[in-house]
């Protein structure tokens, strides 16, 4: 029964707002916690929590090590990105090796953004 009712939804719980934020960081580093409480306010369609929601799962990622808070704004840890590249090395997760080879490419993109000035290619 359980195999054939999953559950799908369009909204990001808090109990994955961790696993949600890890990408997040990776993709935009450096990033303000302005930016990660807006896009968790958009993961979650909760603005009125997205504040401690937000504050809560850094705080969580920053005592496991896998964000660190520089000048700058947030970023990965080697701990971090070791833990975001998991997401590859389990065979039975192949959806997800294409997922994070997107999330990848997608960085190439925003780094050229930020550094080059050049247009999104998405």
């Amino acid at each position: 029964m359980k195999k054939k009712s999953s559950k799908r939804d369009d909204k990001i719980s808090l109990l994955q707002l961790e696993n949600f934020l890890l990408p997040a960081v990776y993709l935009l580093e450096p990033v303000r916690k302005e930016t990660l409480i807006n896009l968790v306010s958009a993961a979650t369609k909760d603005e009125t929590n997205a504040f401690q929601t937000t504050t809560t799962a850094i705080s969580i990622l920053t005592k496991k090590k896998q964000v660190e808070l520089n000048t700058e704004g947030y970023k990965l840890t080697s701990s971090g990105l070791e833990k975001f590249f998991e997401f590859r090395r389990t065979k039975s997760r192949i959806k997800r090796q294409k997922e994070t080879v997107d999330i990848d490419n997608l960085r190439l993109e925003i780094l050229n953004l930020k550094n080059r000035n050049k247009k999104l290619k998405i």
